[in-house]
């Protein structure tokens, strides 16, 4: 067996091994693959339909930040998850090159399958509920379109899932073989690497970590200015203004390391902690968001994009109404809300609650350490369910602070009162749905080790 062969045996060998790990995301990559298929079939059903044209091109822009942001936090996540791992086959006398190469080649695996898998679905099932999706008055002649699938396009999609899983991969592969086993093999299963050790460069990683968010901030300066003094109903200029969540969106999820546990920190402060499950469940949450924001970043970036969009629409709506134009409308219709903001949401949704079950054997880990130092049961759950309740609010605090500063600057371009049409029902209702996900999956494990933790015997409630 040669060395390709044998690299090409080990990939899928430690696939199979660590499938638990990597089912996560595999599901992040189907949905991706999903997503990414309706946008696909539309634009391959241009031809009978030309207005689908840019209903494709819409889902793709409003899904690809969601999909960057998701996609990247699950493919750190995966390669964090088995550093043990790969400390023990440096014990092994794996090259950190092999090692980094093999990570990739997992990556891209899972990436390009879960997305064929993704497709294959939306191909099954796009026919069905084409009709369902466009069933709003306005795109009643679109509903009767005969829609192709787009298999001659399906390839870019897998393609595309594999590249995004391999770049937000890309850090976590290197240090996967460069990280000393020793420094590897004393770190928790989800922890950071030691700040202290020279293959991190903590400083270095946070200056290109904002160095990259600036991309997406000077995007965002650009549109915001060009607003200024166009006219909102004739000018082409005012066409970016639904894009301004977006950017405000790619920005936050490239530099959510940095801001998500300083949110947090900020805002827990100030609140007691007296009480003891709230003492764990805050000193629990601050752990795993220097770890990983993988839990907490697709709800914001959600949250972001469909709040914000929302309220630009409606901030438009209420310009046309105060200056009398009755020949426009700027109301999204069930079939708009369902296209721009579908693809978002179920990436989101599948990217936090995937986050946890790829993280479910260290949270078993702790509330089995809990009971083993003497803690209720009753306190460790309550302990999760503060910590489920934590991630929730600082996540929709992120999401609002995106949306804010989007509909402040439409509004005070358009010439209105700032947040005039600001509306937080959509950002509830994304949290709710992402409180929902965290809870079943983060309350399932803790529950099951509370019950069964190896032997240990548990102390009485009433103890």
């Amino acid at each position: 067996m040669d060395g390709g062969q044998q690299m090409t045996h080990l990939v899928f060998a430690e696939l199979r091994r660590n499938a638990a790990t990597w089912a996560g995301a595999f599901a992040v990559a189907v949905a991706c693959g999903f997503v990414g298929g309706w946008g696909a079939s539309m634009l391959a059903t241009t031809h009978a339909q030309t207005s689908l044209g840019f209903w494709g091109d819409m889902v793709l822009a409003f899904s690809a930040p969601s999909a960057a942001a998701v996609v990247s936090s699950a493919s750190r996540l995966a390669v964090v998850a088995q550093r043990r791992s790969f400390a023990l086959w440096q014990l092994a006398n794996v090259s950190p090159r092999l090692i980094a190469r093999i990570v990739r080649a997992q990556l891209a695996t899972v990436g390009f399958v879960g997305a064929a898998f993704g497709t294959a679905l939306e191909a099954a099932s796009v026919r069905p509920l084409f009709p369902l999706v466009f069933c709003s008055p306005y795109y009643q002649t679109i509903s009767h379109t005969t829609v192709d699938v787009g298999l001659p396009l399906m390839p870019w999609i897998w393609l595309g899932s594999a590249a995004v899983f391999v770049l937000g991969g890309a850090r976590s592969a290197r240090l996967a073989g460069t990280t000393p086993p020793i420094a590897a093999l004393q770190t928790a299963d989800d922890g950071p690497l030691p700040s202290g050790h020279p293959g991190t460069r903590p400083h270095g990683a946070r200056i290109r970590r904002a160095a990259a968010a600036l991309v997406p901030m000077a995007l965002f300066g650009l549109a915001s200015s060009s607003l200024y003094g166009a006219d909102p109903t004739s000018s082409s200029q005012w066409s970016v203004s639904p894009f301004l969540p977006l950017l405000a969106s790619a920005a936050f999820a490239v530099a959510a390391p940095l801001l998500l546990p300083s949110l947090f920190a900020a805002w827990t402060r100030p609140i007691p902690q007296r009480c003891t499950p709230w003492m764990l469940a805050r000193a629990s949450a601050r752990h795993s968001l220097t770890s990983s924001t993988a839990m907490e970043v697709p709800v914001a970036v959600g949250i972001g994009v469909v709040c914000g969009v929302s309220s630009i629409s409606d901030t438009l709506q209420e310009y046309i109404a105060r200056n009398g134009i009755v020949d426009m409308a700027a109301s999204l219709d069930f079939t708009s809300m369902l296209l721009l903001f579908g693809g978002p949401v179920i990436l989101c949704a599948v990217g936090a609650a995937s986050s946890v079950i790829m993280t479910s054997r260290a949270l078993t880990n702790d509330a089995r350490l809990l009971a083993a130092c003497g803690a209720r049961r009753t306190t460790i759950v309550a302990a999760r369910v503060l910590e489920v309740v934590a991630h929730t609010v600082n996540a929709l605090i992120a999401g609002l602070l995106i949306a804010l500063v989007s509909d402040a600057v439409v509004s005070t371009a358009a010439g209105l009162p700032a947040l005039c049409g600001f509306s937080p029902i959509p950002a509830m209702a994304i949290a709710a749905l992402g409180l929902l996900l965290l809870a079943s999956s983060m309350l399932a494990p803790t529950v099951a080790a509370v019950r069964s933790p190896y032997g240990i015997p548990m102390p009485n409630d009433a103890a």
